[in-house]
């Protein structure tokens, strides 16, 4: 083989998942591929002011569409993910910015304001009226998002289960036993695409069912594990907070927090310098 250029560029360092080769058992009563809960570590970034085991309860006539993926009505749900970094995309992707496109792609040709817009964008368009306006630029996450939030590590149950949402075995068990949930929202074949989706009634319709499930050994699931759809290698879960729903306090709960940590800016904080690099937004 003739010389090849080598590869250069900057090494980063990449924190793997703790529990990189999952195991998985299928539960003989419910169909669903389960990881065994044995104290795992994950991160959740919370407000201060809520703190990070502190969920909304929700209500049966609340709109689906503000919820987390997989919350379920009349309980609490909490969000969490491995390693560092997937809490911080998760946390911040609304400040992903957008593809952008041309605003005269937006316009009839015919229209004679196409000569105005026909060299500028979308965002540079809603930039220069937010600048016009005396708002944060585009891509620019304040700082009060860091000074009023903490991350905190949380050590998952010592026992128990979590459903591996996005294993064949999952998936098959799901469109065999809720045919009509699937159908109510037009899936005619259910897919990780879909799990991913921004379609509420769906996924929390499905968390509503699992959270019901009693597994083959007496028990009920912790949650959920889903990969992030930032990165298929972090690992995010969806947490019930059972114990407090069934009005119990906080420490009966099997998952355990510590007090949270201050998020330093992006040249203090490798974790956050990466997404924000990532995502392309400046982090104030």
């Amino acid at each position: 083989m003739g010389d090849q250029a080598p590869l250069v560029g900057q090494p980063i360092a990449v924190q793997p998942p703790a529990d990189t080769a999952l195991e998985r058992t299928i539960c003989p009563r419910t169909g669903f591929a389960l990881v065994q809960s044995s104290g795992q570590t994950a991160f959740r970034i919370a407000k201060t002011s809520y703190g990070p085991m502190n969920p909304p309860l929700r209500g049966v006539k609340e709109d689906r569409r503000e919820w987390g993926r997989w919350d379920v009505v009349g309980h609490r749900t909490i969000y969490s993910g491995s390693p560092e970094p997937c809490a911080y995309a998760e946390s911040l992707a609304w400040a992903k910015p957008a593809i952008d496109i041309q605003l005269s792609d937006l316009f009839d040709p015919s229209d004679e304001d196409e000569k105005a817009v026909e060299d500028v964008t979308l965002e540079e368009a809603v930039a220069q009226e937010w600048a016009d306006r005396h708002h944060m630029m585009l891509g620019c996450v304040p700082a009060g998002w860091r000074q009023e939030r903490l991350l905190h590590q949380l050590v998952l149950p010592s026992g128990g289960w979590f459903v591996d949402i996005e294993a064949a075995e999952t998936i098959s068990a799901i469109t065999k036993q809720w045919t009509d949930l699937l159908v109510g929202a037009e899936v005619s074949e259910l897919t990780t695409a879909h799990l991913h989706g921004e379609k509420r009634s769906l996924t929390t319709g499905i968390a509503e069912k699992i959270h019901a499930s009693m597994l083959a050994d007496g028990s009920y699931a912790h949650g959920i594990i889903y990969s992030s759809k930032h990165d298929a290698g972090w690992r995010c879960w969806a947490i019930w907070l059972r114990a407090l729903d069934d009005g119990k306090t906080i420490l009966s709960e099997p998952t355990r927090t510590d007090s949270g940590r201050t998020i330093e800016e992006p040249n203090q904080n490798p974790a956050l310098k990466r997404v924000s690099d990532l995502f392309g937004f400046r982090c104030h």
